[in-house]
């Protein structure tokens, strides 16, 4: 997996074999309601849809409640962008949020609460 932090925007990507998952999320000090962006990526000349927008903000947010459980942080979304044309299954994306997340809280430095 590929992590990226910039900032407020985090970046995951999977590539297993033929199995590619994508998934930007921006976070936000509070709770708002989530943009979610799909992005179009045409394979072979085509539009291909595998995942739903409503399937990625349902995981995401399972993503971010696992988080919670394990680690009792909060994080609040306001922005979710993904590939349409991502290998399903689409649960796949609590995995990938849960990751982001947990890379985000093991990269902490004390000084950050303070």
């Amino acid at each position: 997996m590929i992590i990226e932090h910039n900032g407020n925007i985090h970046k995951i990507a999977r590539m297993t074999g033929n199995k590619n998952n994508f998934l930007e999320i921006i976070l936000s000090d509070i709770h708002e309601n989530i943009k979610i962006k799909p992005l179009t990526i045409k394979v072979k000349g085509e539009n291909v849809i595998n995942i739903l927008p409503e399937e990625v903000s349902f995981y995401v947010k399972q993503g971010v409640d696992l988080i919670y459980e394990k680690y009792k942080r909060k994080f609040f979304i306001s922005e979710i962008s993904f590939c349409q044309s991502d290998s399903r299954l689409s649960s796949i994306y609590a995995f990938l949020t849960f990751h982001l997340l947990e890379d985000i809280i093991k990269n902490e430095s004390p000084s950050n609460y303070t």
